[in-house]
């Protein structure tokens, strides 16, 4: 058919990642953050039920939503933005998970920063890394099988961490 023009500010779809023409990699997130939420959803009975141990609840966590996130952010350019909202996601889904109560005279802040602590504390005390460590760890990662691939040196080829 014939081609079409972009119009500036527009989000396109392209291999199931939602990309700006400005480069932008908010659309790209927010898309995501769309779809790991539909999978908490989902399955929040299992996710919220007293009946499993939280650190089960953690496990399923790290296993089926992180990576629905994380799918295609290595196009992501990471930035304070970025990180801000990663680490709010996270938290937002850890309270769920843990299901914490209001406490008699808490205000909604008091509440808010308390939960997000604890739950963040117990989280990483369970041996989890949060979501702003694994993001950069794959980017890293990634970055480092670039380097390898493309070097010539032959004395490169052992990386040690």
């Amino acid at each position: 058919g014939v081609p079409r023009l972009v119009k500036e500010g527009t989000v396109m779809e392209i291999l199931g990642s939602h990309v700006s023409n400005t480069g932008d990699a908010h659309a790209s997130f927010a898309h995501r953050v769309e779809q790991a939420d539909g999978v908490f959803f989902k399955d929040k009975e299992m996710y919220t039920s007293k009946v499993f141990p939280v650190i089960t609840r953690f496990r399923e966590y790290v296993r089926r939503l992180v990576p629905c996130l994380l799918h295609n952010s290595r196009s992501w350019v990471w930035g304070e933005r970025l990180a801000k909202d990663m680490y709010e996601w996270e938290i937002k889904i850890l309270r769920r998970i843990f299901g914490f109560n209001r406490k008699i005279n808490e205000t909604w802040i008091e509440w808010q920063l308390r939960t997000a602590r604890t739950a963040r504390r117990l989280f990483e005390k369970a041996g989890f890394e949060n979501i702003c460590l694994r993001y950069s760890r794959r980017i890293h990662k990634f970055g480092e099988l670039i380097v390898c691939k493309t070097r010539k040196d032959k004395d490169f080829g052992a990386i040690r961490p």
